[in-house]
């Protein structure tokens, strides 16, 4: 039911607005404790709105005044429940994704409710669920990670640099050294990028469902595998090259 109270009727008849309070107070939002209590009239005072309208309501005079008289009684359609989260009223719309992938299918819902939906003022739209908690992951991806081949990249050069001191120490110059150890260590170091690469290579190019979610972590770290083995055979030795003077303490 929808009930517009008409304020110069309720003036006339020497009603105060807290009639709004008492008789559909349950429809509106108070600053008050909610207990779970239902209170109804009998079947056949509330059929319709027309009895409805009948209902009579005690004024302060001591008068009693017919509801329709004080608001506009209507049957529309509605929410059949009202939700609450951290003191907020929301509704909650829910959609399955099938044949494509959850943030692809999520990202064109977004444009589209964009494009179409005109929201009012204090009225706001949140995307949760699994998708919320996509790029949330992704989010601590983005600083995970980068941490993490930077790791494995300083791993790497540790022990290129210890080979290259070792072969200096005994007697090998400092661009054969150079040249030296990274031919030695260029097969295990491309041994060891080029097998985890290649077994996520598919989870990277891969398009079918459940993609989504696999697919970032894949890309990153293939990308990742393959500019630290750049990094390895060329950069490397370079700057190795560079910084390397024949007084230098060797360590291996």
């Amino acid at each position: 039911m929808v009930e517009n109270i008409f304020r110069q009727v309720a003036q006339r008849e020497g009603e105060s607005f807290s009639i709004r309070q008492v008789i559909v107070e349950a429809a509106a939002e108070v600053d008050r404790p909610i207990f779970d209590l239902v209170v109804r009239l009998e079947p056949q005072f509330r059929s319709n709105p027309e009895t409805i309208g009948h209902i009579l309501v005690a004024t302060p005079g001591g008068q009693q005044v017919p509801l329709k008289e004080l608001a506009e009684i209507s049957v529309e359609s509605g929410a059949s429940f009202i939700y609450r989260q951290d003191d907020q009223r929301y509704i909650g719309v829910q959609f399955s994704v099938e044949g494509r992938d959850l943030a692809s299918a999520v990202e064109d819902a977004q444009r589209q409710v964009a494009k179409a939906v005109k929201l009012p003022t204090g009225y706001r739209v949140d995307w949760g669920g699994e998708y919320k908690e996509y790029t949330a992951s992704r989010r601590q991806l983005r600083i995970i990670l980068p941490l993490t081949l930077f790791g494995v990249s300083v791993q790497t050069a540790v022990v290129y640099v210890s080979y290259a001191n070792e072969l200096r120490r005994g007697g090998v110059d400092i661009a054969k050294a150079t040249r030296d150890a990274a031919l030695v260590r260029l097969r295990p170091i491309m041994m060891t990028a080029l097998v985890a690469a290649l077994g996520l290579l598919p989870a990277a190019l891969s398009t079918g469902i459940g993609s989504d979610s696999q697919r970032p972590f894949a890309l990153v770290i293939v990308s990742g595998l393959f500019s630290r083995l750049l990094i390895s055979v060329f950069l490397m030795p370079a700057l190795y090259l560079i910084v390397a003077r024949p007084n230098d303490r060797l360590e291996v």
